[in-house]
């Protein structure tokens, strides 16, 4: 949660020391969960969560994202590209079947 929770904690303006003061947990806590030297439960990144006016999904979701993107900067030039036409593809698949048209009722039909 690291990179999640100081990016959305710098979006907000708020210091450490603010974010202990509202979650009520140390500084010293809060420091290490984003230098990733301890982790949180689950309770906790609830806790924090709520203190960073976000849901626990969009805290987890920002990690995932962060973590993503340091993977794809780590990806040589042509790693970078099938990255990318990968990602157009499952784009371009999910479009494909958003669009399609659901299939007809199949139930009984009633005549008053």
């Amino acid at each position: 949660m690291s990179t999640a929770m100081k990016k959305l904690r710098n979006d907000r303006e708020l210091t450490l020391e603010q974010l202990a003061d509202i979650t009520g947990l140390s500084k010293g806590f809060l420091s290490q969960v984003e230098t990733g030297k301890r982790h949180a439960s689950q309770a906790t990144l609830q806790l924090i969560a709520d203190a960073l006016g976000c849901s626990m999904s969009a805290l987890i979701a920002e990690e995932l994202s962060a973590q993503a993107l340091r993977i794809f900067e780590g990806l040589s030039e042509d790693g970078r590209k099938e990255a990318l036409r990968y990602l157009h593809y499952i784009l371009a698949q999910e479009a494909s079947t958003a669009s399609e048209p659901s299939p007809p009722h199949q139930g009984r039909q009633t005549h008053s």
